[in-house]
């Protein structure tokens, strides 16, 4: 497949072993970044192993068998001279390199020796773990971290979504090095790889370079999880009490998957509730008066849910306020939006969609990740006109799919009044 949009070309190829490429090539860049994603997130954990596609991707990072000591592989990454970094997600594990054209071959070279060859001893799995119970030890002493995960739970009750990518202190130590292995050799084969390399690139060259290396991989299966069927018909509350100068809160909401077009517009929402400083709906209606100093709104969507979770901190006395602020401002987004608010948020969104889109490194993820969830694929350009196409009909059917009052999860920690006073908050907008 190939389209041309300015200086933006787009290529797919799927590689016999099941390797799938995608290949953006962008006239006006002056270097390549390089995202691998392998269908193994979190939400693949054996269900006795939370915590095992985390601890996986560190351990990938060791060491290799051309590449036999950590230095060695760190120097190899820091001699590409670009950002490198591996991160585990709900439902995929993502390696990115940032690198100059002439250092594509190393960085395809070293990215597979990563992927493929990688290896560990037992000194080094333990000293991964430590690290780990270390830093989970560390989040369930910060209030807004612990009360994410306790909101987590909450959101995915039931489902392999529940739990922290990290998982706990306990299942982390019981995690051995052959159930990683095991792990390894399922999920990290070519019918679960996904590579894309965005910038000054261009076909010919990943055909010279990257197809060869990545041919390599043996085909292996694909492995598929169970999808999540929202079943929440009223709102929950969870209370923890904690001696804390400020009650923490975190609201969330699940949704059904949605289409990059809902996506875009969704993207008009967050702006407009809490993504920039001029005119945020939170900032000038909770912060401004004092309610609460910070408000953030974050949205995920996976294949087939969502969830948008809206977070801080009050005094303890301001806490009723809060929520039934929050919950009033929900609600006249979802139910009337002026043309002028409109147009305003369109045009911000759009001119961060460029300013992204002009740098690889913050386009390549982003295309990676709509292509490993069955999201068509849109040029830069696409995108803004999807944007700049959102009506108030559009706008109020997302943001009604998405503020469903009636999904509320509330998870408080401080010194909280009773479950059932901030149920009945909720209701109050139902």
């Amino acid at each position: 497949m190939s389209r041309q949009k300015s200086d933006f070309s787009l290529y797919k190829k799927t590689l016999p072993n099941g390797v799938q490429i995608i290949i953006l090539s962008m006239e006006k860049a002056n270097y390549v970044a390089f995202t691998v994603g392998i269908h193994a997130g979190s939400r693949d954990d054996p269900p006795d192993g939370h915590g095992t596609a985390h601890l996986l991707e560190h351990m990938i990072m060791t060491m290799t068998e051309k590449r036999p000591r950590t230095e060695i592989l760190h120097r190899d990454l820091d001699a590409v001279g670009g950002a490198s970094n591996m991160f585990t997600h709900a439902d995929k594990t993502t390696l990115t390199m940032n690198v100059i054209p002439e250092d594509v071959p190393r960085a395809t070279e070293l990215i597979f020796d990563i992927i493929h060859n990688a290896k560990w001893n037992s000194a080094q799995l333990a000293c991964e773990k430590n690290g780990i119970i270390s830093e989970l030890n560390e989040n369930a002493d910060n209030p807004e971290e612990y009360n994410a995960t306790l909101l987590g739970g909450m959101l995915f009750e039931g489902s392999s979504l529940a739990h922290n990518a990290e998982g706990t202190a306990k299942s982390v130590a019981t995690i051995l090095s052959r159930d990683l292995r095991t792990f390894k050799d399922a999920h990290y084969c070519g019918a679960n790889i996904v590579v894309c390399v965005v910038g000054a690139i261009s076909r010919r060259d990943v055909d010279r370079f990257v197809v060869p290396v990545f041919s390599k991989l043996e085909s292996g299966s694909r492995v598929t999880v169970s999808e999540f069927v929202i079943t929440q018909t009223e709102p929950r509350a969870h209370t923890c009490e904690r001696n804390f100068k400020q009650l923490w809160f975190a609201l969330g909401l699940t949704f059904g998957g949605m289409s990059q077009k809902e996506i875009l517009t969704l993207d008009v929402i967050t702006s407009m509730l809490g993504d920039n400083a001029w005119s945020s709906l939170f900032f000038s209606k909770i912060r401004q008066p004092g309610l609460a100093y910070d408000v953030s709104i974050v949205m995920q969507v996976f294949q087939d849910v969502g969830c948008a979770t809206i977070s801080g901190s009050t005094s303890h006395a301001n806490d009723k306020d809060v929520l039934r602020k929050i919950f009033s401002l929900l609600k006249r987004v979802k139910t009337n939006v002026s043309s002028e608010a409109l147009q305003f948020f369109k045009d911000y969104t759009c001119r961060q969609l460029a300013l992204d889109a002009a740098s690889p490194g913050f386009h390549c993820p982003d295309v990676l990740e709509e292509y490993m969830r069955g999201r068509e694929i849109l040029t830069p350009a696409e995108q803004i006109a999807v944007v700049q196409a959102v009506d108030r009909k559009l706008f109020l059917e997302v943001a009604n799919k998405i503020f469903d009052f009636s999904r509320t999860n509330l998870s408080l920690l401080g010194r909280c009044r009773s479950q059932n006073v901030y149920r009945r908050i909720v209701e109050e907008f139902l």
